[in-house]
């Protein structure tokens, strides 16, 4: 079943698993109109999940008595906060990235001469060119490159699907048992208005199960974060092969400036 993942699957992978949490930046070229979108979809994602954090808050408030209604808002609640609270850093760091972006194009602009900046610029956008650099490598490798990045991806491909597998199944599996069961939603939400009448609860159960796919990429992000760690260990694990075949100071100098390079 694994055999024909590449490198390059893996990566379209992570990033289709972790699209609902916007974590993963775009591309250095992506538009103006098309960072205006991403900027447009992250703030409504948000707002969903905010709608639905709120009233499990009150949940809290109101099952305050009964022990085991208080535990269930309780832990939904946990549940769904971890949404905000990664998509508030991941938006705060691509923002100031933005803006940093932006204050170096205006410099450079009214002072081409200016080289200075470019240090600057190399720092801002660490995240981003990171990524970059992986399907960068990924893609152009050599022979040998390649064939480490593989050994990466077929030695841990089964646990990290099977994970990401796990997290949209136990979302999906909340949804489709609310159909069978008596209450008419995914979670014990409490709202301070009647949401009986239609169209309101099916509004209400389809935000609700929206949340609960933000969720399970929420957990994903952690697949993501396993991706970019197993990719340093790769390129590690190349240099130290590369090293080992040293003849002389001259090869040794430049590994040793390419060791540096990828503690960056």
């Amino acid at each position: 079943m694994f055999r024909n993942v590449t490198p390059e699957k893996a990566i379209v992978f992570v990033e289709s698993i972790v699209a609902l949490s916007h974590c993963w930046p775009l591309p250095s070229t992506a538009t103006k109109s098309r960072i205006f979108y991403y900027k447009l979809l992250r703030s409504v994602l948000l707002l969903n999940s905010l709608l639905l954090l709120f009233p499990l808050l009150y949940a809290i408030y109101v099952h305050r008595e009964d022990p085991v209604k208080f535990c269930k808002a309780v832990s939904l609640a946990l549940a769904v906060v971890q949404i905000p609270l990664h998509s508030s850093f991941c938006i705060s760091q691509y923002d100031r990235y933005q803006r940093q972006l932006g204050s170096l194009q205006r410099i450079c602009s009214s002072a081409p001469s200016l080289i200075v900046v470019s240090k600057f610029s190399d720092c801002s956008d660490v995240f981003q060119r990171l990524i970059e650099e992986m399907k960068s490598c990924c893609e152009k490798g050599n022979s040998h490159e390649r064939r480490v990045f593989q050994q990466y991806v077929d030695k841990y491909a089964m646990y990290y699907v099977a994970s990401a597998a796990w997290f949209y199944c136990t979302a999906t599996t909340v949804l489709i048992g609310t159909l069978f069961i008596p209450d008419p939603f995914p979670t014990m939400a409490e709202y301070p208005f009647p949401v009986d009448s239609e169209p309101i609860r099916s509004i209400i159960f389809l935000q609700q199960s929206l949340v609960g796919f933000q969720c399970s990429s929420a957990m994903c992000i952690n697949i993501f974060c396993a991706l970019l760690m197993l990719f340093a260990a790769a390129r590690f694990e190349i240099l130290m092969n590369e090293m080992r075949t040293d003849n002389n100071v001259a090869l040794f100098v430049k590994h040793v400036k390419k060791y540096y390079a990828l503690k960056r």
